[in-house]
């Protein structure tokens, strides 16, 4: 899809992102993590280990997170409220904690950065613009996950599900970033592959921009953003052009 260049009568100041699927490989990062809680949970038994692996929309056999899984988008409170009842589980929020840690435990070592999104944070950082996360997954991992990279100096801010600003769909975490980095939402660029991003960041009067580096696909983001590229690394490339146009 083309950069719609003329629809941003904005002045620029920071451009926030989504994290899984925007920033890193989603799948090489989380498919091997995913595997390991299930069976990790499970403590062995092979039903259970199965019916956690349908809830969350994974396939034990190759290894795959399927595009419809709540894991793609989905808060650690969510991931965790559709297996609670198989579980046993009544404190949802804190045995999603504990999830939290176990996935932080392993996609630190696994995580891998899309192609061109260190270019494009560098980019970003020399023309002195603001550069957040705004993420379902737990602050800290992608804490973790942004130093194993080597990522941790490109961001101003960096805010998790637990942050204190709600989740993705909500506005909260990018309105959060905002009051943090003191800069205003209609000169922020929301960058994101899931609707939620893209609608966390209309909600908050944001400019959004999809990318084609998840599942959704750029019809589907299309309703939602202000423009689709087919990757963050495109964002320097259209940065320049729309200052061009």
């Amino acid at each position: 899809m083309p950069a719609k260049l003329g629809q941003f009568p904005m002045q620029l100041n920071a451009v926030l992102f989504d994290k899984d699927g925007t920033l890193i490989d989603f799948d090489a990062t989380f498919s091997p993590a995913v595997g390991h809680v299930i069976r990790t949970i499970s403590g062995g038994d092979q039903a259970l280990t199965e019916e956690i692996a349908k809830r969350w929309g994974f396939d034990l056999e190759t290894g795959e997170i399927g595009n419809d899984s709540i894991i793609i988008a989905g808060s650690g409170y969510e991931i965790t409220e559709v297996v609670a009842p198989l579980l046993g589980v009544d404190d949802v929020r804190a045995y999603s904690r504990h999830l939290d840690k176990l996935y932080g435990e392993i996609c630190k070592d696994t995580v891998e950065a899309l192609p061109g999104i260190e270019n494009t944070l560098k980019s970003l950082k020399a023309q002195n613009i603001t550069t957040g996360i705004a993420t379902n997954d737990a602050q800290e991992n992608a804490e973790a996950q942004m130093a194993t990279l080597g990522f941790t100096d490109y961001f101003d801010e960096i805010l998790g599900a637990d942050s204190g600003y709600g989740a993705k769909p909500e506005a909260g975490m990018i309105l959060g970033f905002c009051k943090q980095a003191n800069v205003s939402p209609e000169n922020v660029l929301m960058v994101g592959d899931s609707l939620h991003d893209l609608k966390a960041g209309k909600a908050a009067g944001a400019f959004t921009c999809g990318v084609e580096t998840g599942p959704a696909t750029a019809e589907e983001l299309a309703p939602f953003a202000d423009v689709v590229l087919p990757s963050a690394a495109a964002l320097p490339e259209w940065l320049k052009l729309r200052s061009q146009a």
